[in-house]
């Protein structure tokens, strides 16, 4: 097996010729422009872009809960997601359901929340990489939208399957 390059990597692949040495070079100065690109759009943030870098533990989970309150804030699918979740939730918690059954119920609503999140997170990436119709940034956004759709349904028949039967036997 000989190596093959790219701008991203150096893999191993069945090729019929060895790397010379001037590809070699070629790859890394490929890397070296890309990564001085990088380093120039950083650049342009300004100073504030490394605060957005957690230098410990504590700015972690601020930087984590500004992106929650960010979702929570903007994205009015994400509201409805938290508001039925937290719904269920206390549902659960009126019907006095097991241990076993609430932490399925919190599973499968972190589960929407969280693909609810990857979405947001999906569609701004995407914004900020063009704002010109393409084909590729519909499939991404239609599908990391799919990925919220299937996890609200697995979320939706968790609830009917777990908290159904003891709310129909309420009213029995």
């Amino acid at each position: 097996m000989a190596c093959s390059t790219s701008s991203a990597t150096t893999t191993k692949g069945a090729r019929t010729r060895k790397c010379t040495a001037a590809s070699a070079k070629s790859w890394k100065t490929s890397t070296f422009r890309t990564n001085a690109k990088l380093s120039e759009k950083t650049r342009s943030f300004g100073e504030n872009f490394l605060r957005y870098k957690a230098h410990n533990l504590f700015a972690s989970f601020r930087y984590a809960l500004d992106g929650v309150l960010f979702a929570l804030r903007t994205q009015r699918n994400m509201r409805v997601h938290f508001s039925v979740g937290l719904g269920a939730f206390l549902l659960a918690l009126f019907l006095k359901i097991g241990l076993f059954e609430m932490a399925v119920v919190s599973t499968a609503t972190a589960g929407v929340i969280a693909a609810e999140m990857f979405n947001t997170a999906i569609e701004n990436a995407v914004d900020l990489a063009t704002h010109r119709r393409h084909p590729l940034a519909k499939a991404a956004k239609d599908t990391a939208a799919a990925a919220v759709l299937l996890t609200a349904l697995n979320a939706f028949a968790v609830g009917c399957l777990i908290l159904l039967p003891p709310l129909l036997k309420l009213f029995r």
